[in-house]
């Protein structure tokens, strides 16, 4: 297939194979989407109203010899089953509804399930149609959509024309925050691969030493308790000894998780500013805290910042993971669980870290 907006002649183009001659096809099928040579989406759309035409009359005669063809029954076959079916992908295609003739071919696929559902006459008007179905009009449908799909993958590409098309019926939309936190995870420096699965869960017959034996190691104790206090510590350990990184309170309508979140940050730049380790060790109270370093997971803006500077740090380090339960022996920990006891609770504001060589 040779896709060009212009119109190429082809007809004299082919290659031959054991004496088959083949022509550039004139579309393709891509998941769930027919591309054609020309990039208009009318092929894509015909075929999309013709497979929806056919879902509404085969259901639609289901009905009549079962429950009956009334109304709502109508009505929630067409919302569940048949325009799912040419909404597929719309926010990839919303470009199309840009001219009148191509919104007026969407809405003839909609007049005749608006037929079915009011039982009026084929000469009735589309608009009143739709009133009288309450079905709303199949391209603000379309924008509706497409616009809640841009406003939620704020870190994904989205397609200009689409977002042009969006903008002709929303305006505002130019000024809105995206707000969802559907962050992209991966790119060509930080495939899949690269992202840890699982983390080490430490019980109570583990005992871990304060202070790692190598001089490229560095262990790195990130803990809140809230029994304790509202806040963080983090303390870092190498072949030297300790030190306090951060003990920091926080207000109580800050949650654990944005507290963890804030504490993780503090400790992964503290890694990336000092690349001289290649051995990293991480412990932490909470499993979940590391779930920067998943996949398949939406995050935060706070989590995004640290899978990034995570991701940075994995180039020159390898890192691990230690989820350290109550009950394990490690005296990192217990350290910061202390120091976490000595800080001052602030509901109000945040304190400055506070650095102790130990």
């Amino acid at each position: 297939m040779i896709m060009s907006r212009k119109l190429i002649d082809v007809s004299e183009l082919h290659i031959l194979i054991d004496s088959v001659r083949i022509s550039p096809a004139q579309g393709a099928m891509f998941l769930g989407f027919l591309i054609d040579c020309r990039l208009s989406w009318l092929p894509h759309i015909t075929l999309k109203c013709s497979t929806a035409k056919r879902a509404l009359h085969g259901t639609a005669g289901c009905l009549r010899r079962t429950w009956g063809c009334d109304k709502k029954r109508i009505a929630l076959v067409y919302k569940s089953i048949v325009e799912p079916i040419i909404l597929y992908g719309c926010a990839v295609w919303a470009s199309f509804v840009r001219t009148k003739s191509d919104i007026k071919r969407l809405r003839s696929f909609q007049r005749a399930a608006a037929i079915l559902i009011t039982q009026a006459f084929k000469t009735a008007p589309t608009n009143a149609l739709l009133i009288l179905s309450n079905l709303p009009p199949i391209e603000h449908r379309v924008v509706e959509i497409a616009a809640l799909r841009f406003l939620s993958w704020r870190g994904y590409p989205f397609s200009k024309t689409s977002v042009a098309a969006i903008v002709k019926f929303v305006p505002s939309l130019q000024v809105m925050q995206r707000t969802d936190a559907s962050l992209r995870r991966y790119s060509l420096d930080s495939p899949p691969w690269r992202i840890p699965s699982s983390v080490v869960n430490l019980g109570s017959p583990d005992n871990v030493d304060l202070c790692p034996t190598r001089e490229d190691a560095l262990r790195i104790y990130v803990g809140s308790w809230r029994a304790v206090s509202h806040g963080f510590t983090v303390i870092v350990a190498d072949v030297n000894g300790t030190k306090v990184l951060a003990s920091q309170a926080s207000s109580k309508n800050i949650t654990l998780h944005q507290t963890l979140s804030r504490a993780m940050m503090t400790a992964l730049q503290f890694i990336k500013d000092r690349s001289s380790h290649r051995e990293i060790e991480l412990f932490c109270t909470h499993a979940w805290a590391f779930s920067f370093a998943g996949y398949n997971r939406k995050l935060t803006d706070l989590e995004f910042s640290c899978f990034k500077t995570y991701m940075v740090i994995t180039k020159f380090a390898t890192v691990s993971f230690f989820c350290c339960h109550p009950t394990c022996n490690v005296p990192g920990m217990s350290l910061a669980k202390s120091q976490l006891l000595s800080t001052n609770v602030n509901n109000e504001n945040m304190h400055s870290p506070n650095l102790v060589e130990g």
